[in-house]
């Protein structure tokens, strides 16, 4: 189950055109780590992608979009910290669970997926030909890294909270159907002009 801050995460990505897998698992065998441990989020975003609300394009958040280049398929690989981020309980910078995701988005070949995995040590986003790979954290108070795309949880609020504010009309009337009562309950707050 997730929590209110992969939650947020989760219909922020949605939103921004992403496809995602959850608490992707990183299994011990063959890597160098000590216990299985997750990934929050694993996203992939084709470069012709788009949302559109009633015949009219929803643009993607440029505070996310600015790290990509707009002619490549992106993955995303997202940690996301609701308490207290420090750099000891970080984990995605570590190789083994950096290769693990990439070679799950299979964007690239094993040799490939082995050089972007080792940019991303260090680095925040590696691109190949015709994708890009990006290292995101989304923490309560917006930390920054140099090797990550850092976002703030209250910042991805309020994209939510603006994109429904701009498309109540069409997208209450279908607020039940939205799989999670935190979207659910976000359009309530905007139908009643409380957010």
């Amino acid at each position: 189950m997730r929590n209110f801050a992969e939650e947020l995460a989760y219909w922020y990505f949605r939103l921004n055109g992403f496809f995602l897998i959850e608490n992707y698992v990183l299994h011990r065998q063959g890597h160098e780590m000590p216990y299985n441990a997750d990934i929050d989020l694993l996203g992939v975003r084709h470069k012709y992608s788009y949302e559109a609300v009633e015949r009219r394009q929803f643009d993607p958040d440029p505070n996310l979009m600015r790290h990509f280049q707009p002619n490549k398929h992106i993955g995303i690989l997202c940690e996301v910290k609701s308490g207290n981020a420090t750099p000891a309980n970080i984990n995605l910078s570590k190789k083994e669970r950096l290769l693990s995701a990439v070679e799950r988005i299979g964007f690239f070949s094993r040799d490939k997926s082995d050089a972007i995995a080792s940019d991303l040590v260090h680095k925040k986003t590696s691109a190949g030909t015709y994708h890009q790979v990006g290292k995101i954290l989304l923490t309560k108070d917006g930390i920054q890294r140099d090797d990550f795309i850092c976002l703030k949880l209250l910042d991805v609020e309020q994209f939510l909270i603006a994109h429904l504010q701009k498309n109540l009309r069409e997208k209450a009337g279908g607020k039940l159907f939205f799989p999670a009562g935190l979207i659910q309950y976000l359009m309530w707050k905007v139908e009643e002009g409380l957010g």
